[in-house]
């Protein structure tokens, strides 16, 4: 997992999406996207899911806060989670492209 995690992040870096924590704050296996407020984290989630990715979105904190999570857990396979960066930053701009406000968020 851990392996796994930092070739994850390393690609989402380097395809410029947002990753929260960073290092020695990151837990392992977990990895949050705090989107921008033109980019809508559920939008982006569903398109992933057609996709065939399965994104955590819907809990009431991550809605709240427009982020999206990425969790290492159960089985994954090799090739999907490498070309995951590259699939998450190819819809992003696809939806930016088309830019609408994600939803509010309370203060």
């Amino acid at each position: 997992v851990q392996a796994a995690d930092t070739a994850l992040r390393t690609g989402l870096h380097a395809h410029g999406l947002p990753v929260l924590a960073t290092g020695s704050d990151a837990m392992p296996g977990v990895v949050t996207l705090a989107l921008p407020e033109t980019l809508d984290a559920q939008r982006l989630a569903r398109r992933m899911e057609r996709q065939g990715y399965q994104l955590a979105y819907r809990s009431a904190y991550l809605v709240q806060r427009n982020w999206m999570q990425i969790c290492l857990m159960g089985e994954w396979e090799a090739r999907a989670l490498q070309i995951l960066p590259e699939v998450l930053a190819t819809q992003a701009s696809a939806m930016a492209s088309r830019s609408t406000p994600a939803h509010p968020r309370a203060a």
